[in-house]
């Protein structure tokens, strides 16, 4: 799916600090927020997202098949993880079905994950955990868009070259080779180009004229020139030679953002992601229904297609495939456009995948919604949502509790050394601070009896020794509390004693 970037040089929020109230008169503790990198970027996968982040480079999550998370493992992440490599210098990002692509300050460009039609670029068939560079392609490109498994570069001369499965002609050099695991040339398109945008099997380019030609795969109308013929060379887009000011294109539709902020769609339809109310296929642009004015970026899914309004809120229409990724709080389709809830300003890119869907906000965080089986909504769950959650940034601390009596019995007096050691380490002036919490069985409810808080040493070590006097039921638990480099981590599993 094409990818919509943008680049923006967002200010870090300054941390937070925050004291809880705490019972039995303990003093209470100073905490503060993780530093959270600003993202500038995002895209979306089949089923993983990727986003670019000042100071921090690439970062990927959910589905690790493939290595579509460039980690250099096939690892699966509930939670945004770097990509090996890409820490810096990178400007923009494009992912698909199980492979990413990027490109760099130099105009090169590199591509990792799954490589079976050769989409990685780099003249194998060969998946790579980590990125690779796309042969002839190490500097002179100003855009790159992954479609389903075939990728495309806009060169800085405006033209366009596309590599990787090419069966039904979706590389545009006239062939239907089966793929090409290097770069080839667009027919007719050495100049002339000023964006791209890669489908599930065909692609679209922006001319400087403001028209849109597409090639490839045309059984649902996708190419837009008023027949289902594929074609392996450039078409013209029926009723669009101008005026139009950005393309997108999906798993078998493809949309035109219009000079005026309007959106026309075509091709398949069977989810309404045409958005003009209705679930017939176009071979020809249709207009969206409610949409004439006020958009300034589009972004289409597979089925689905969604719109980011001049005011920074987000519509979305198509297929909701029961699992949310219209963001309306619903799971049925919808032929027109529906309201993201929560997301009527403040956003500044949207991007669209097979069943999730991601909003860039302006200020630096991100927001997803939609299928989370494979933790692509980043936010360290894999439960769908019908709304927008937060992907979860933050480094977060591990924590590991161990107690010098064994869970179980124990008689009264007893004294139980708690240890917890925390990883990753703080740098310095930034050890992490372990909060020891002790509850009892009162009532049959479990009641706070004590919290402690203790300073862990130079390798992450915090120790409590606590005397166990009244008889009753009692459990111990602890957290690594956030700081100023990472966020806090999860509580412990509970240490279990009846004191009696």
């Amino acid at each position: 799916m094409t990818q919509m970037i943008t680049r923006r040089r967002l200010r870090i929020a300054m941390a937070l600090f925050a004291a809880a109230m705490l019972p039995l008169g303990v003093a209470p503790a100073v905490t503060y927020a993780a530093v959270v990198p600003v993202v500038t970027a995002i895209a979306v996968g089949y089923g993983h997202t990727c986003a670019l982040t000042t100071g921090e480079g690439a970062k990927c999550w959910g589905y690790g098949l493939h290595g579509a998370l460039g980690t250099g493992t096939a690892t699966t992440s509930l939670t945004p993880v770097g990509v090996a490599g890409l820490t810096s210098g990178t400007i923009a990002i494009a992912a698909s079905n199980f492979y990413n692509c990027s490109l760099s300050t130099a105009g090169g460009v590199q591509c990792w994950g799954w490589n079976r039609s050769g989409q990685l670029g780099n003249g194998t068939r060969i998946t790579s955990l980590t990125p690779v560079d796309v042969l002839g392609l190490a500097t002179g490109v100003s855009a790159v868009s992954a479609g389903g498994a075939h990728a495309c570069a806009l060169t800085s001369g405006g033209g366009v070259k596309c590599w990787g499965n090419n069966g039904v002609g979706q590389l545009g050099d006239g062939t239907k080779a089966s793929y090409n695991s290097t770069p080839v040339e667009v027919s007719g398109m050495a100049s002339g180009a000023t964006a791209i945008a890669a489908g599930g099997g065909h692609t679209c380019v922006l001319t400087t004229g403001r028209g849109v030609i597409c090639w490839g795969y045309n059984a649902d109308g996708q190419l837009g020139n008023g027949s289902i013929a594929w074609s392996s060379l450039p078409v013209a887009v029926s009723g669009l030679p101008s005026g139009v000011a950005a393309i997108a294109a999906g798993g078998s539709h493809t949309c035109a953002l219009t000079s005026s902020g309007g959106v026309k769609c075509w091709g398949f339809n069977s989810g309404g992601q045409l958005g003009n109310g209705t679930t017939a296929r176009s071979s020809t642009p249709v207009d969206v229904a409610g949409l004439t004015s006020g958009v300034s970026a589009i972004a289409a899914g597979n089925n689905y297609t969604c719109a980011l309004t001049i005011g920074g809120g987000v519509r979305c229409w198509g297929s909701n495939n029961f699992l949310g990724q219209l963001g309306n709080g619903k799971t049925i389709n919808s032929s027109t456009p529906v309201n993201v809830v929560g997301l009527t300003s403040g956003v500044a890119a949207i991007s669209a995948g097979y069943s999730h869907t991601c909003a860039l906000m302006n200020r630096g965080g991100v927001k997803c919604w939609g299928y989370n089986g494979y933790g692509q909504l980043g936010n360290g769950t894999r439960t769908n949502s019908k709304v927008p959650v937060d992907v979860d940034f933050a480094t977060h601390q591990t924590i590991a509790l161990r107690a010098s009596e064994s869970a179980g019995t124990i008689v009264p007096g007893t004294a139980v050394t708690f240890s917890a050691t925390v990883r990753p380490l703080g740098p310095s002036g930034e050890r992490a601070t372990v909060r020891f919490e002790i509850y009892r069985l009162d009532a049959g409810v479990w009641r706070l009896a004590a919290r402690r808080d203790v300073a862990a040493d130079a390798t992450g070590r915090a120790s409590l020794r606590w005397t166990f006097v009244t008889t009753g039921s009692r459990y111990v638990r602890a957290q690594a509390l956030a700081n100023a480099a990472y966020a806090a981590s999860r509580w412990s599993p509970r240490i279990n004693y009846t004191v009696g």
